[in-house]
């Protein structure tokens, strides 16, 4: 009897799946289950470290040493739930960017392990010293102990727009997952680690840990992924963005160079469309990174960052482009197939230029 293939799902298909995992800070355990089932059936191996990261190893085999690692985390700005009050109450601890404060009281859904509830941010409480909020929430039915986000539809597809409660980084982690979707389906013959980071909305504690316990081979260029706030000269739509930096730090010329190269090797597709920008709407991972290994980042742009609507001054969804999500796993899986050329352009040496006299006698360099 011939053997089925497995389906391939579609890349909406794969965002919509991992969208649908409710996550925060430090309580990523849902979205993390579901890259662990993705890569076993695609026999994928998989580590979890003592952190909570997920490492996922594609073409062991192949050598020695990865050739490449790609990065995303796995939360959203969100909240964990401090203590349960009463029968319809708790209060809540929200690390990082979460913005509630001229918005209250606003609707939130709390997650737990078997169920969820709706409830409404009556009161926040600042503490200064530890740099949290505390959030005080009725909720509609029975109080458990949980973590939650903005009352706000998982996924949502309109005219090639996928609108979320929680794109920054589940849709990075979504353009992994289509990554090693397509390495596996295509046997390519390459070797790629996937580092699945935890907390990074509370101080990118996830991609730190990696970095001290050196989970990612020492040498090994990490390129990081990220949804980033949308710009001016970085509109949505315009096509996958090839980050030379962010608010922070400037990433390795070598690694950007390399990237580049492999998009305007993309580039003959008329479906494909990148743009190279200093994205400093935000920090990434990548600073983190940049620190201990040669790093490069991409993003697509994304509307709401972090669930603002500016324009109507409320919570809302967050929003990407379909096109630039599926130019950026393209941009990925190039990047992926052609990791052995990396190296190269590490080692590429100074050029040597040599003075002439130009048509009238002046001197130049060439």
């Amino acid at each position: 009897m011939k053997k089925k293939t497995r389906a391939s799902p579609s890349l909406t298909d794969i965002a919509r799946d991992i969208l649908s995992c409710p996550t925060a800070q430090f309580r990523e355990h849902r979205v993390r289950e579901h890259i662990l089932a993705f890569c076993r059936t695609r026999n994928i191996r998989t580590t979890v470290d003592a952190f909570g990261n997920v490492l996922a190893e594609y073409g062991t085999a192949f050598a020695k040493k990865p050739g490449i690692c790609f990065s995303a985390h796995m939360d959203h700005p969100g909240f964990i739930v401090e203590s349960v009050r009463g029968k319809n109450r708790v209060t809540a601890v929200t690390y990082g960017d979460f913005p509630c404060d001229p918005l209250t009281p606003r609707r939130v859904r709390i997650a737990g392990d078997k169920r969820e509830t709706v409830g409404t941010i009556r009161r926040i409480v600042r503490d200064k010293v530890n740099r949290i909020k505390r959030l005080v929430i009725d909720t509609d039915g029975a109080a458990f102990p949980g973590y939650g986000m903005w009352d706000i539809p998982a996924y949502r597809l309109r005219d090639g727009i996928i609108y979320s409660r929680g794109c920054d980084d589940v849709i990075g982690c979504a353009a992994m997952l289509a990554m090693f979707d397509s390495l596996a389906r295509e046997r390519v013959r390459a070797r790629v680690l996937g580092a699945f980071t935890v907390a990074e909305e509370g101080g990118c504690h996830g991609a730190k840990y990696l970095c001290m316990n050196k989970g990612i081979p020492r040498g090994t260029p990490v390129i990081s992924i990220e949804t980033s706030k949308a710009l001016s000269n970085a509109p949505i739509g315009g096509g996958a963005v090839i980050r030379v930096g962010d608010k922070k730090s400037i990433f390795d010329p070598a690694v950007t160079k390399f990237l580049v190269d492999t998009a305007a090797g993309l580039s003959s597709q008329k479906t494909f469309r990148y743009q190279r920008r200093l994205m400093d709407g935000g920090t990434c991972e990548g600073t983190v990174y940049t620190d201990f290994y040669p790093t490069g980042a991409v993003c697509i742009p994304l509307g709401n960052y972090h669930n603002r609507n500016a324009d109507k001054n409320r919570i809302d969804a967050e929003y990407v482009s379909t096109a630039d999500l599926g130019m950026l796993v393209d941009l990925l899986a190039a990047s992926a197939r052609s990791s052995r050329d990396i190296a190269a352009y590490r080692r590429r040496k100074a050029p040597r230029y040599r003075m002439r006299r130009d048509v009238l006698g002046e001197r130049c360099i060439g």
